[in-house]
């Protein structure tokens, strides 16, 4: 028998303390994967005394006003995340990548405008995505290869963080970076590392490097192309179709760059204190999570996130149950264009896949 499994994606306005679980189904973890289970919330509570949160941003590209004024939702989610650093116990911000649509100076400075303000207030990364390079020549046509940053590179140079005290260290004028977590718990010890979409060899191993130089710490990855169609879509209207995964292919940096599945190969894999791969760029496959083995048998959290109606990924880590709680989140209730009328703002049916949109992992310590 066929079985249809309907799934809760989060839509929500305010913040407030309410939880309601009884959407909830009791579905096992073995329906799904060992390590993770859908998560049916209906508010984003405030975090208990055991509870810390990082935010991941997804794919904010549409966001700038040369998109039909759409330039107030990434200033609506930053407002969000400032004025609940403290209530949401908020310790570090990372983002997928795809901070611009086409690489204009326009939108840069627009994204900076905003960005900036979490300035000396919380540590954050920045990948580069397909579409924060140089796109096309000065006769205007496409360039393949996609390895020009030297916007970005202006905008947000390895100089504009070479003072703070959470900012480890840069490759290539931060084409890649990577931070030190505060998490308010001095036994807890995460390092963020941030690399640009599907990156070269000497990018990974640089990459190798930093985290071997850190075996006391915990180490989660942000970067840009990692998790979608398994193999390279030939005809758009066929992406639903194809199975999910790591990809096989790669979108940057010309043949140098390596696919996401490479990528888990020579780095992610190696190490056993690697415990979260975070990304984006997928918007036709929007949220995806599944979870794999290391050469040591650690557990490995794979997430992607690229929603384009104003969400926001809160990831809620426990020190106690050694979980994490992702949920997507918007303070934006008028871009809930699938269930308007739904007046608890739980959007049903909008994701192509449901169970991967809130979800919790189990093991991440």
């Amino acid at each position: 028998m066929m079985r249809i499994l309907l799934f809760s994606v989060l839509f929500l306005i305010g913040c407030d303390n309410s939880f309601n679980d009884s959407n909830k189904k009791n579905y096992s973890a073995t329906e799904f994967e060992p390590h993770w289970i859908p998560y049916y919330p209906t508010s984003i509570d405030k975090p208990n005394a055991n509870e810390f949160t990082i935010v991941a941003f997804p794919d904010t590209q549409s966001y700038h006003d040369n998109n039909n004024g759409q330039g107030y939702i990434l200033a609506a989610q930053i407002d969000w995340v400032i004025d609940n650093l403290s209530s949401q116990n908020i310790r570090h911000i990372t983002h997928v990548g795809d901070m611009t649509e086409d690489n204009l100076i326009e939108e840069w400075e627009w994204f900076n405008k905003q960005w900036s303000r979490f300035d000396g207030l919380i540590s954050y990364g920045l990948s580069i995505g397909n579409h924060d390079y140089k796109m096309r020549d000065e006769n205007d046509k496409w360039i393949d290869s996609l390895e020009d940053a030297s916007l970005f590179q202006s905008y947000f140079p390895a100089s504009r963080f070479q003072n703070l005290s959470w900012y480890g260290g840069t490759f290539k004028n931060n084409t890649a970076s990577f931070q030190y977590v505060d998490t308010g718990f001095p036994d807890i010890k995460i390092l963020s590392i941030n690399l640009q979409c599907t990156p070269k060899d000497d990018e990974l191993k640089w990459a190798n490097n930093v985290i071997s130089n850190h075996p006391d710490y915990r180490i989660m990855i942000t970067t840009h192309q990692y998790l979608g169609p398994i193999d390279f879509p030939k005809e758009k209207s066929n992406i639903s179709k194809i199975p999910k995964g790591r990809m096989n292919w790669n979108k940057c940096n010309g043949k140098k760059g390596n696919s996401p599945e490479e990528i888990f190969h020579k780095l992610i894999r190696k190490h056993p204190n690697i415990f979260l791969v975070v990304s984006g760029d997928q918007r036709h496959t929007e949220s995806f999570v599944q979870t794999s083995s290391g050469n040591a048998g650690n557990i490995v959290h794979e997430i992607m996130n690229d929603i384009r109606s104003g969400f926001i990924r809160i990831l809620r880590f426990n020190v106690v149950t050694d979980e994490i709680k992702a949920i997507l989140y918007t303070n934006l209730p008028e871009l809930n264009t699938c269930n308007k009328n739904n007046k608890d703002n739980i959007s049903r049916g909008c994701l192509t896949d449901e169970a991967h949109s809130n979800f919790i992992l189990k093991g991440w310590k």
